[in-house]
């Protein structure tokens, strides 16, 4: 607890002093898992990592991010390994950084949103909460977004009679064709895609 008020408190700050308050709550974090390291403690080090990357700039965003990936990870399979079953919320961040980091483990991160999905369809079902109602279409637009399928599907959910493409070309894992997009969705669907050019 003493890590997570330290590490919410640093969110108040502004550059190093964050960045050092910031740095003190993993320390805590990790010299706990030198004691005995639980799913928890990894997913709060995963949280921890990705918010430094929000805040960090170039290939230090990308270690953050990696960093965070990895405490993810681990507290899914620790998680996993026990029996929990409140898989959704560090699978879900783990999936999400996978895509974002350009993962090559594809088939691997399916089954991970997948088993995520999962869980928290089960936690909605048994005790429901707004974590496990969320993770259902946080799960849905990982889904959509890792296989290139988004602007099909929020079309034909939404069914907008105009769809205008957006967020894409922006870094290496949203390249898309917007043009292709377009006679996807219109054939699919009875919307109309409108192609702005950038600028």
């Amino acid at each position: 607890d003493m890590a997570n008020l330290m590490e919410r408190h640093a969110r108040s700050m502004d550059g190093p002093q964050r960045s050092e308050l910031t740095q003190r709550a993993i320390e805590v974090l990790r010299d706990l898992g030198r004691v005995v390291k639980t799913g928890e403690q990894s997913a709060l080090l995963g949280g921890f990592y990705k918010r430094q990357g929000e805040y960090a700039e170039g290939e230090d965003r990308k270690n953050n991010w990696q960093e965070s990936l990895r405490g993810y990870e681990e507290a899914f399979e620790k998680r996993k390994q026990i029996g929990h079953d409140d898989l959704f919320y560090p699978g879900l961040n783990a999936v999400a950084l996978a895509y974002v980091l350009g993962e090559q483990k594809i088939e691997k991160w399916k089954a991970v949103l997948k088993e995520s999905a999962a869980s928290a369809a089960r936690k909605r079902q048994s005790s429901p909460d707004f974590w496990s109602r969320a993770a259902t279409p946080d799960a849905l637009l990982l889904e959509y977004v890792s296989d290139g399928t988004l602007g099909d599907k929020a079309a034909e959910l939404i069914a907008a009679k105009t769809v205008v493409p957006c967020h894409y070309n922006t870094f290496p894992p949203i390249e898309a064709d917007a043009e292709a997009f377009k006679s996807d969705v219109e054939s699919a669907t009875s919307s109309q895609v409108v192609v702005l050019e950038p600028g």
